[in-house]
Order: structure tokens, then sequence, then C-alpha cells
């Protein structure tokens, strides 16, 4: 499952906005909430913000939630003028600049004591262009960092949280799926000081500027969300099919690890004639039953209803098409002959009153003279 972690509300929210979103918790002082964006499962972390707070959030996500991969989201401080405020980029590496060991081990500024390089690698799906990040539990105009930052890291962004949860992932052992994405909202003031603007007083008035574009950053974070989405997520093959021209009858929708799935297809896709909540229910108890007690019972992995009520999905291994059809044909005749809805009594049942029989094998018989 993929996880956001995120350290403010403000930046949460349009991803919690576009979420359907079925809980929502409090746990060790941070809101979870889990449900399901552009039709897959995530989560999200509101950790707080600073390195500690976003170190305990990505522990949460992997140790609780069961986080396969961590995403980070948010806005940030851009550090030269290859930035764009309001600007969506890809974070490829990243760096603790607060973190130094160069007196005891003679290894560059931010080079953890377990790793031989200061920035961490991340994997990026190229939606949005790449840039280096630096982590800090501080974010100020002290020229100190500024010259840190800048001419000894070179990175491009700085934020507070990006760091730590990249540090996390390597222990967890899941840093390649890590992705940070930062909206940069605001170049620093130094940035604006010795890049811009001759005098403080313009640059605090440039400064003032930039920071008034953090809600529109946030929009269209918001808005290229989807964009980012269909990037990195797996777009589900029977959702690629135009429901618009998808006629009646048997279509293969793919093979994935060996498993064939099978679009049984009843009814013609948003015509207003779909299967009954009864006699869906009904048809699955029969021809999974059936199927199950077939001579092909050990090919069979999956038979279950389309929650739009106009068809099956089936599972199978090692059957072809011809085959499946045949067993389709011979498991639809058989339907017919029932006069009994197996595994419909109160304990085998979740909804044991929600069956009709008659209306059940009708759909059958008519399915099964379409094949």
């Amino acid at each position: 499952m993929k996880c956001f972690v995120i350290a403010m509300e403000n930046e949460a929210e349009p991803i919690i906005r576009a979420m359907k979103a079925e809980r929502n918790i409090i746990f060790c002082g941070k809101r979870i909430l889990t449900g399901r964006l552009f039709g897959q499962k995530v989560s999200i972390v509101v950790c707080g913000v600073g390195k500690v707070n976003a170190a305990c959030g990505t522990q949460i996500a992997v140790d609780e939630l069961g986080a396969e991969e961590i995403i980070n989201v948010g806005v940030a401080g851009g550090l030269n003028s290859t930035l764009e405020v309001g600007g969506i980029y890809e974070i490829s590496h990243a760096v603790q600049y607060d973190f130094d060991l160069t007196q005891l081990n003679g290894t560059p500024i931010g080079t953890l004591d377990e790793c031989k390089e200061n920035y961490l690698p991340l994997s990026v799906t190229g939606a949005f262009p790449t840039k280096r990040l630096a982590t800090g539990d501080r974010f100020n105009d002290s020229q100190s960092d500024y010259r840190l930052l800048t001419d000894t890291l070179e990175a491009d962004i700085r934020d507070m949280e990006g760091g730590a949860i990249a540090q996390v992932c390597i222990n967890s052992g899941i840093w390649k799926a890590e992705r940070l994405h930062r909206c940069v909202c605001t170049q620093t003031l130094n940035a604006v000081r010795s890049k811009l603007f001759p005098t403080l007083r313009e640059a605090e008035a440039r400064q003032n500027s930039l920071n008034a574009t953090f809600r529109c950053a946030l929009k269209r974070l918001n808005v290229r969300l989807k964009k980012y989405w269909d990037k990195i997520m797996e777009r589900i093959p029977s959702f690629s099919k135009n429901h618009d021209t998808l006629e009646v009858g048997l279509h293969e929708c793919g093979k994935s690890h060996g498993v064939t799935t099978w679009d049984l297809r009843f009814k013609k896709p948003n015509a207003g004639d779909y299967i009954s909540p009864k006699a869906l229910h009904t048809v699955e108890h029969l021809i999974a039953t059936i199927l199950r007690n077939s001579e092909s019972k050990d090919d069979i992995i999956y038979f279950g209803p389309m929650g739009c009520r106009t068809g099956f999905y089936l599972l199978t291994v090692n059957l072809n098409y011809d085959e499946v059809k045949k067993l389709l044909k011979k498991s639809f005749a058989i339907a017919e002959s029932f006069t009994e809805i197996p595994g419909n009594k109160r304990e085998e049942c979740g909804n044991y009153l929600e069956h009709d029989l008659k209306d059940a094998i009708k759909e059958c018989k008519r399915y099964g003279e379409l094949l």
C-alpha cells in the first residue's frame, strides 16, 4: 500500500479532499486516514513539522499501516533561480544539512553514520523536474545556512522533513520506493537578498509577496495531483476499456502473474438495464459452486460480481479462451437446473435473505444462450 507522510494539515488537505476516506483516527498524536484515492487504497499520516515528527510518522506508516511505498508532498523553500514559485518538483536526492559528524568521521556534512554519501538517492517518476533537497530542523534566513545549502551542498530546495523520511525508509528496507514531491511556495530570503534585490527592505517586501503565493501553490498541487497520480499508480485493466463501446459477451481483460482475468458481461454498460442485486448475489452462489466442483476446479482462482451490476469477473490459470468459454457454457446450463441456492443459510452467507433464484436462473439462461 502507498502511504503519504505529510507534515501539515494544509499540505495534506488537497489529497484528503481528493480521497474517499474510510477511517480517520488519532494515533500517537498524529492524524491517520485510510481510504481510496482514484480507486487505489492509500493512507495518509499527518506527522507534524520537523525531522522527529517526520521520522515518527514514517515509522507509523511502515509498522502500523503496512506501507510498501512512502510518498511525501508539501511546500518548501527554493534556493536558486532554477525554481519557479508555485512549481512542483520531484526530489532525486535528499540530505540532512544539520547532521554533522565531520570532526568524528571526516565525512562530508550531512553524511549519516551508516552511510558513505551525504545525499540519499530517491525514486522518481519523471512526472516533474527533479531537484536536490536539504532538510534541517530550522527554517531561517541565516547567511551561514544559505552558504552551506547552496555553496557546500549545492541544494535546490530546503524543508524540515524529507531527509528524515528518507532515512527511515532506508532503515525499513523500502528506501527505493520513497518519493518526495515539493511544491515551492517561496524562495528563501537569502536567495532573494543575494541574487535579486540589493536592499533588505526590497528583499523583505519580495519575501512577503512570495509568502502570499502559499495558497496558490497548494491549489496548483491539488490541480496537478490527478496528473501525478496517473504517473505513479497502475491503471486497473478493466478501467482502461471504453465502456461505451463494450458489448455483452466474454472478454479477456489481461494476464498478470500467470492469472487471467475474464469479463463476463451480461448487460451492456450504462444502458439502463442491470442485474438486480438479489439475482446478482444468487448467480454468484450458483456459478461459484459449479465452477469449484467442475473438472477445471484447480484452475479457478475467483468468481464474483461487478459492482456496476452488468456482469461478473472470473480469474483462472492454465485456461485459454476456448476452454473458458466451453466451461462457462456448461456451467450456466447446469445452473438452470438448480432448485435450491447453495450456501444461503444464515450461518453460510453474510446477507442470506437477499437472493432471488428465479431471476438468477433467467440471467444464467440468457447469458448461456449468448455464449
